[in-house]
């Protein structure tokens, strides 16, 4: 038993898998807890102790916009950070996308930008260029961040606006999913119906981004101005 709760690198799936199985079957055995559908939850502090964060306090929610305007006019964090955050605020593209923009992504002529996603490198639909984003150098900010790999600056800059939205008043979970479930509610609270946000939100094809009409443009426009 002290053997299992002593293993090492307890931390990666495989072995937390293994260790958990294993602990399960021995407890069982002694009689230690009753058999339940779902015995996960008694079993894993047993084995991790008071490390384990608790998961109901994980959930990615929306950030209220207030606090997320606080930050991007916060002068003391450094402007690669605030206009990585705010990129990913007002587009809901995924961290890594947000990071290496280049001209292909906008369509100066009508204000537009898109993106490619996922392992089919499918482009997002396209959406209008926010008011809060036309004076900035959106391009290649990943180049502009002090860390080399993509994983560093991930990790910093989310470590830097939990820090930050705590100092404003902001106790909530903070993940970059929180940014993209901002992004649709912001949507949603200015008119944008469920069919628009989840064609704005999900992988399309070019098939879908040739439906794209003015009608859409300005209706996205027009609530983006109100984020």
């Amino acid at each position: 038993m002290e053997r299992i709760k002593e293993g090492k690198l307890l931390s990666t799936a495989k072995r937390d898998k293994a260790y958990i199985g294993l602990f399960f079957k021995v407890e069982i055995s002694m009689n230690a807890i009753l058999k339940k559908a779902n015995p996960f939850d008694e079993i894993r502090p047993k084995l991790f102790g008071s490390n384990i964060k608790n998961a109901s306090k994980r959930i990615n929610k929306p950030v209220p916009k207030q606090y997320m305007q606080e930050i991007f006019q916060y002068d003391e964090i450094d402007p690669a950070y605030r206009l990585f955050w705010r990129i990913m605020y007002y587009t809901g593209f995924d961290p890594v996308d947000a990071l290496s923009l280049t001209p292909a992504n906008i369509n100066n002529e009508n204000d537009t930008i898109f993106t490619n996603r996922g392992k089919n490198d499918k482009e997002t639909f396209i959406i209008p260029i926010a008011d809060s984003l036309k004076n900035h150098d959106l391009f290649n900010l990943g180049d502009k961040f002090p860390q080399k790999l993509h994983k560093g600056k991930l990790r910093e800059s989310l470590k830097i606006l939990r820090k930050y939205l705590k100092k404003f008043g902001y106790n909530g979970y903070v993940s970059f999913k929180c940014s993209r479930h901002t992004f649709n509610q912001n949507l949603a609270e200015n008119g944008i119906d469920g069919a628009m946000r989840t064609k704005v939100l999900g992988q399309t094809g070019k098939n879908t981004n040739r439906t794209y009409t003015h009608q859409n443009n300005e209706m996205l426009k027009e609530a983006m101005r109100n984020f």
